[in-house]
């Protein structure tokens, strides 16, 4: 369930940094989607299990791991807008 919350609010933030915040206008709407899923998924699940306490039980809601993931998100949209501007023509 982790997981689907990871990717929903990671695709969410993708949009948002495309729509709201015009971030990575240059590649589009659906690569800012897959790359704010990816980091939330790369955040929550390996970022998040190896900094912080993992749950008692697997399936547990955990705050801090859907915070690594939304951090995870947030670096992947930031670090791509930054390689894209670098070697935009």
């Amino acid at each position: 369930m982790d997981m689907a919350i990871w990717l929903l609010l990671g695709s969410a933030l993708g949009w948002g940094g495309f729509a709201l915040l015009g971030l990575s206008a240059g590649w589009g709407m659906v690569i800012s989607v897959v790359i704010g899923a990816a980091g939330s998924i790369v955040g929550g699940g390996v970022l998040g299990p190896m900094i912080g306490a993992a749950t008692a039980h697997p399936g547990d809601f955990d705050p801090f791991l859907l915070f690594m993931a939304l951090t995870g998100a947030a670096g992947f949209l930031i670090v791509g807008n930054m390689i894209h501007n670098r070697f935009a023509v």
